[in-house]
């Protein structure tokens, strides 16, 4: 009866195990995207920015761009897409680049821990006028109860707007 028991114990705790292994996650529609994207590149190369065509230029950025200057036309879009739902982007105070809405977080659905910060932040600018202008978002938690680590903390990016 004993083993029974054991047995009955062990196949229920597979068949948890087997049904919570498989995301149930519906897939998020992609952003809409350009018919061509602007390249930029970081300004201690030489820029390169393409296409002849500035207001339908999408420049995406991401969190590896962490730090980087980057040289772009006027009217092009710039896309920020940052991977952890604790990101708070500050205000742009400068003419040359405005915001185009609220940020959007987009939380990563198959991931079944609560409070990890799993999926994106993303946020978009239209660049309007020459000039240079930053970019910057910032965060104290990477998770859970766990604060960042000082070089976790901050994202920054400056865009040279020709």
């Amino acid at each position: 009866m004993k083993r029974i028991f054991i047995f009955g114990l062990i196949v229920t705790a597979l068949w948890l195990a087997a049904c919570s292994a498989q995301p149930t996650a519906t897939p998020l529609p992609p952003l809409p995207t350009a018919t061509s994207q602007a390249i930029a590149t970081p300004t201690s190369q030489q820029p390169t920015v393409a296409p002849s065509s500035a207001s339908s230029s999408v420049i995406e950025i991401s969190d590896a761009d962490n730090g980087k200057t980057f040289t772009t036309p006027v009217g092009a879009r710039v896309r920020i897409v940052l991977h952890s739902t604790y990101w708070q982007f500050d205000k742009v105070s400068n003419s040359a680049l405005k915001q185009q809405g609220e940020p959007i977080v987009t939380p990563d659905t198959t991931v079944r821990i609560p409070g990890t910060g799993a999926g994106t932040v993303t946020v978009e600018f239209q660049t309007v006028a020459l000039g240079q202008a930053t970019i910057k978002a910032s965060r104290t938690t990477c998770g859970e109860a766990l604060l960042c680590a000082e070089n976790q903390r901050s994202f920054q990016v400056t865009l040279i707007i020709k």
